[in-house]
């Protein structure tokens, strides 16, 4: 039996996250979202520049997404306040990944953000294949130092960067 319904504005792309009973999410109607899971109100909600495609990653009580205007937030999982907010060079479809202190974004255009998870300052910014790698829309993956990222279209299919500079230490292109 239903235990509760919550009427949102616009379409939810992707699935909710779920962090101490609260689901948090976006939608196709330039909100994101944080929701009583036992009851389904809504704790908040707030206005963002673009759709919010990927879901929110939650860490030590705050809430990272991007949208597809290319903003990035940072917001107060409890009550919604933004810590920071930054405009990037492309849409963001994917999650962030964020490990020890930096978040990673990819955009739509083929870049990849590591960004200081406390201000949104700028640890580094490369751009992935630059002849041929067309999109990124995968959520990156954040693991022993490195970061994978995939992307649609380009000579390579998988691409692996060192975390802490930004180098790309090996990518894969299938045999033809």
């Amino acid at each position: 039996r239903e235990i509760w319904r919550q009427e949102l504005d616009g379409a939810l792309p992707d699935a909710p996250t779920l962090e101490g009973g609260i689901l948090y999410l976006g939608a196709f109607a330039n909100h994101a979202y944080a929701i009583d899971a036992t009851n389904g109100r809504v704790r908040w909600s707030f206005d963002t520049k673009g759709w919010v495609w990927g879901s929110p990653t939650v860490v030590s009580g705050v809430v990272y997404f991007g949208d597809l205007d290319g903003e990035v937030y940072a917001l107060q999982a409890s009550n919604g306040r933004v810590i920071w907010r930054v405009s990037l060079d492309g849409p963001v479809r994917g999650s962030p990944a964020v490990v020890d202190s930096s978040i990673i974004f990819n955009t739509e255009n083929g870049l990849i953000y590591s960004l200081n998870a406390v201000d949104g300052s700028s640890r580094w910014r490369i751009e992935v294949d630059t002849n041929t790698a067309e999109r990124l829309l995968a959520d990156p993956i954040a693991r022993d130092g490195m970061i994978f990222v995939t992307a649609l279209g380009g000579e390579s299919l998988v691409y692996a960067y060192n975390l802490d500079t930004g180098l790309l230490n090996w990518q894969f292109k299938p045999g033809r």
